[in-house]
């Protein structure tokens, strides 16, 4: 009594192997080539594109020709090597747009590529992802300047100056020297003074004080070395009394006081 049922599973478990058998390799050809999108230049952020691309077809070696696909409908059939179409996507709608890629085949066969969703953006677009992006990283930037700055500032308060006789020759480093607006006397400029554009925010380690330092070839650093050598050698020296001379002062001093 349950012969026929058994036969009838065994028909059908037939049918599907040999359905699995012939559908197997459609699928692989389905699969054997992708479609490729690559920015020449231009505006990309996940699905949203905008500017000039290329696109370009992925697999065997075996391609006759190419017609990509916008939406379904052919922009142009390629039928040389390397294949490839370059496109503008503001030739077309902004928007959502699908993107494919039909091949013919040297052996005669017709493949579809997988359609690759894109989103062809405005200007306006565009410029609030750019914002998007750019806001956080411009926080972190100037947080990071300020910390480096502020750290520099509290940790040079408290350093020691550098007592340095005029004239003494600098050892510049590849920062270089420039003139202090405060002693006028030529210094080495550090590493970590903060670019301001006009010059460097930096401290000078003679006098101490902070102020803008515009960077002055060497030249006029070793100019600026002679020039305060030359005016500490010009001013008179102060003149130095001995211990009986003072003493002699002070007593003919209180003698006219007493006469008084």
């Amino acid at each position: 009594m349950h012969k026929p049922h058994s036969t009838f599973l065994l028909f059908a478990l037939i049918l599907g192997i040999l359905f699995a058998v012939v559908a197997s390799p459609v699928a692989a050809q389905e699969s054997e080539f992708r479609l490729s999108v690559n920015r020449n230049f231009g505006y990309s952020s996940g699905a949203e594109i905008r500017g000039s691309f290329t696109l370009a077809v992925v697999g065997p070696e075996t391609i006759q020709s190419v017609t990509y696909l916008l939406d379904g409908e052919p922009i142009d059939t390629i039928s040389a090597a390397p294949f490839k179409l370059v496109f503008q996507t503001g030739d077309y709608p902004f928007g959502n747009h699908t993107l494919s890629a039909r091949v013919q085949t040297s052996d005669g066969r017709t493949l579809t590529t997988p359609e690759r969703v894109f989103i062809f953006a405005t200007a306006e677009q565009e410029s609030a992802a750019i914002r998007r992006i750019l806001g956080p990283m411009g926080g972190i930037l100037v947080g990071i300047v300020v910390l480096v700055g502020l750290s520099m500032f509290l940790g040079t308060r408290k350093k020691p100056l550098v007592q340095l006789p005029p004239g003494t020759p600098r050892k510049y480093s590849l920062s270089g020297g420039g003139i202090c607006r405060h002693c006028h006397r030529p210094v080495p400029l550090h590493w970590w003074g903060i670019n301001a554009g006009v010059g460097k925010y930096d401290r000078c380690d003679l006098c101490g004080k902070w102020s803008i330092f515009r960077r002055v070839p060497r030249q006029e650093l070793e100019a600026a070395e002679a020039a305060e050598l030359a005016q500490a050698q010009s001013k008179p020296e102060p003149s130095s009394k001995s211990e009986d001379e003072k003493m002699r002062d002070l007593l003919e001093d209180s003698r006219y006081t007493d006469r008084l």
